[in-house]
């Protein structure tokens, strides 16, 4: 089983979802592997803690000293004990790398049809496979008075040629509605962190307003029938 947990912005609780389901699956007994590609390094400093500057004088320098080895898909210089890491939970591990590969080829997959999401559209997250095709949740951004709303909109893409765009939801998925979705720090935003299905389920973590961490669930047929029927 594998989950990522990814987006551009700060503040939508990548590093607490992260941290606390590795927890939970290791404190369940599965041996569990975090692996930690944020420059920032925030994971890698809450599951690790501080690092002995004498014993560690490179991974002192940070998690650029971390990234001395670079660990590539299809050959791998040291063994892989050499670069992961125990920390204090048991089963539970943490791997640090940078720019595993590199992507040098850009093609366009959604771009802005509809007046939500004129503004800014954004990637939240690993694209989702279903039997259907790859379920790609994204953002829209629109201004109303000044002030931006962000809210999730959804996009099918072809299983075997994930460049294809199958079809996309012409309404959003879910907008600020809530009181905690429309004041915060950032109010009217809501910005998903990642998903996955489970069961007939969907289920999204998102940040609202920049506040606070949410879940949102859905039946992954319903999700489908929209995305493909406009």
């Amino acid at each position: 089983m594998r989950r990522v947990v990814f987006n551009q912005k700060g503040g939508v609780g990548k590093t607490s979802i992260t941290c606390n389901l590795a927890a939970i699956g290791a404190a369940m007994g599965y041996r569990t592997l975090v692996v930690d590609l944020d420059v920032q390094g925030n994971t890698t400093h809450y599951l690790v803690g501080e690092i002995d500057a004498e014993a560690f004088p490179a991974e002192a320098q940070g998690v650029a000293g971390l990234f001395k080895q670079t660990v590539g898909s299809r050959r791998m210089r040291q063994n892989p004990d050499s670069f992961v890491w125990e920390t204090p939970y048991e089963n539970l591990y943490l791997m640090l790398s940078d720019n595993i590969h590199f992507w040098y080829e850009k093609r366009l997959l959604v771009p802005p049809a509809h007046s939500w999401e004129f503004v800014q559209l954004g990637n939240c997250g690993s694209p989702i496979e279903t039997e259907a095709g790859w379920l790609a949740i994204y953002h829209g951004v629109k201004y109303v008075v000044g002030d931006p709303i962000y809210r999730l909109g959804a996009a099918l893409l072809d299983r075997e040629k994930p460049h294809r765009l199958i079809g996309r939801a012409r309404r959003w998925l879910l907008g600020p509605s809530e009181p905690y979705e429309r004041s915060g720090d950032a109010p009217n935003v809501v910005f998903a962190s990642g998903g996955f299905v489970r069961g007939d389920d969907l289920w999204i973590y998102y940040g609202a307003a920049d506040s606070c961490i949410c879940l949102a669930t859905a039946k992954l047929a319903e999700v489908l029938s929209l995305v493909t029927s406009d």
